[in-house]
């Protein structure tokens, strides 16, 4: 009896999986019947999961954030954005820390997007709540904003008592104004932002740059961490960011006031200048003037006793030459949902390719694959945590893990990205540089045989049975981000590479029916990072300055592919 139930109920979750996966052209055409979709598998699965554990919440997640991105305006928008919160709570519930910061962000959203809706007064009432842990004054800022905006709600009366308790607390706090002792309904609700006050405003202080021969890096110093949205413009080439709950900036260090523009000059062969200036209110735009080359690669920092820093490297024309814009994946038509709501990354398995008994390719110095995937994905690794993500790898020493076991440990570990690190091999010894895969069918011979290679130790089975799998699965929620994951990892590796040593070849962002990719229910990639058929990159490759190098430029890369899609959740498209 229980096996039964538990089959019904993986049944069913695999059901609701495939339902929230289907192709955006077969959605319901209305915000009505999109919510009401969302609705009913929400109502689905909370019967069958009340725990709160299964990774399909977040797909029932998306169908509802479905509703706010393509119908903004629509009333069952912050209807929707309030289910998603439960259903971050839900999660936050059963273990998941991640889900506490996205309810939070979701909260945020529907307090800024939605104000004059019934569940605004309740966001703003959990933020105050959530902010007391870390900052009476931020938390009684929250409390007064509430007072002054929602004065007849019933929220009203536990804001006033909470925010009485933490001036009693600490009579220095400042409440903007609110007698906190005495009900505020006959006064207008304030109408101004969620970032009303410059004191909740983060600040800009600074642009700092440097160039050389390779590149110019630009380097955005704020006060604390930020959101922010990118976007390009040609004709001339332009890089803007938009930083959101931004103050607007003081004189920087090294600037021109040119109007309403602060315009910073750099002496860089890929940059001109930057130029700075308030958008609107709580926006802060900081414009890039490129050369034509308009490649870059964008991450930010945000190591505890330094500023939040949001990195800019753009290459010289030299260096972004060498970017084989020709090997890189057709445009999508559509972001996933997720990367819509910018919904962030933070765990990642990292699958050092081989082991055990597989040596995989060999130099001819004897250096082996398997060895030199795992120092490679350690230093990853190591870098990766640093930089605040928690990472996982499927193996951690010299042991045997079949192509099967590898993904399904990503899976189980619910995964936001899984990046498979190989060496390559050619029979070709002159064949040199990188490439970097995602799943689908190879589209020329290399990409087969180098597939075949690192396939050749599955016991999984023939490339028949593969390509038939395939056919059920190229159109997967994850093959767009797959690929611009890919893009961003193969950019960044020839890009930053090539800064410090010559001769770097990109091979392009290629497709292939790799068994490890197979089933991964997360964006997943594998990256070919040199030949140690090369003589010269055999040896590279044996020198942990060279691996380093590798690290760094992988850890880069992935940190651009999420910071450029750190978009302002539920914006209109």
């Amino acid at each position: 009896m229980l096996k039964s139930k538990n089959y019904r109920r993986g049944s069913f979750i695999a059901a609701i999986t495939l339902l929230v996966a289907i192709p955006a052209t077969a959605l319901p055409t209305s915000a009505q019947e999109l919510f009401e979709r969302a609705e009913t598998l929400y109502r689905q699965l909370e019967v069958v999961d009340p725990s709160g554990q299964a990774s399909s919440w977040t797909r029932v997640a998306d169908a509802f954030a479905d509703v706010a991105v393509r119908y903004p305006d629509s009333p069952l928008a912050s209807q929707a954005l309030w289910r998603i919160s439960w259903i971050y709570g839900r999660r936050a519930r059963s273990g998941d820390d991640a889900a506490v910061d996205r309810q939070l962000d979701i909260y945020r959203d529907l307090v800024q997007r939605y104000p004059a809706s019934p569940h605004a007064p309740e966001a703003l009432l959990r933020l105050a709540i959530d902010a007391e842990a870390g900052s009476g004054a931020r938390a009684a800022s929250l409390y007064s904003r509430l007072l002054q905006r929602y004065p007849g709600a019933p929220q009203a009366t536990l804001a006033r008592n909470r925010m009485n308790e933490l001036v009693g607390a600490n009579p220095n706090i400042e409440t903007a104004g609110v007698d906190a002792s005495a009900p505020a309904a006959g006064d207008e609700p304030d109408e101004t932002s969620l970032m009303a006050t410059s004191s909740d405003l983060a600040r800009l202080i600074g642009v700092r740059h440097y160039s050389d021969r390779t590149h110019t890096r630009v380097v955005l110093d704020l006060d604390r961490s930020v959101r922010f949205q990118t976007g390009e413009a040609r004709s001339p080439q332009r890089l803007f960011i938009d930083l959101q709950g931004v103050d607007r900036p003081a004189r920087l260090p090294g600037a021109d006031v040119r109007g309403r523009e602060q315009v910073i000059s750099i002496a860089g062969e890929a940059v001109a200048r930057v130029r700075v200036a308030l958008n609107q209110p709580g926006i802060v735009r900081v414009v890039l003037d490129l050369d034509d080359s308009a490649r870059y690669t964008l991450f930010t920092l945000d190591n505890e006793g330094k500023p939040f820093r949001i990195v800019i490297d753009v290459p010289t024309a030299i260096v972004a030459a060498r970017v084989n814009s020709e090997r890189r994946p057709p445009e999508r038509e559509g972001e996933s949902i997720s990367e819509q709501l910018g919904l962030g990354v933070h765990k990642v398995v990292i699958d050092p390719g081989h082991g055990g008994t597989d040596p995989g390719a060999i130099g001819r110095t004897g250096a082996t694959e398997k060895q030199l995937t795992l120092q490679l994905s350690l230093a990853l690794a190591e870098r990766l945590r640093a930089a605040g993500y928690e990472v996982l790898l499927t193996r951690e020493d010299d042991s045997t893990v079949s192509l099967q076991e590898r993904t399904d440990f990503a899976n189980g570990v619910d995964a936001d990205l899984f990046i498979s690190i190989h060496i390559n091999s050619a029979r070709n010894r002159r064949v040199r540089g990188f490439e970097t895969y995602y799943l689908d069918m190879a589209l020329d011979p290399s990409a087969a045989e180098t597939a075949a290679r690192e396939n050749a130790s599955s016991e999984a089975g023939s490339m028949g049975d593969l390509e038939k799998m395939l056919e059920s699965i190229m159109k997967n929620d994850f093959q767009g981000a797959s690929s611009e994951l890919a893009a961003s990892i193969q950019d960044s590796l020839v890009m930053h590479v090539a800064k410090s040593y010559q001769n770097v070849h990109d091979l392009g962002v290629k497709t292939a029916p790799f068994f490890v990719l197979v089933g991964a229910e997360m964006p997943a990639i594998l990256v070919e990072a040199s030949f140690v058929s090369n003589a010269e990159e055999e040896a590279w490759l044996k020198s942990a300055a060279y691996r380093s190098e590798l690290a760094e430029a992988i850890e880069i890369g992935l940190q651009s592919y999420v910071d450029k899609r750190r978009v302002t959740a539920f914006s209109s498209r």
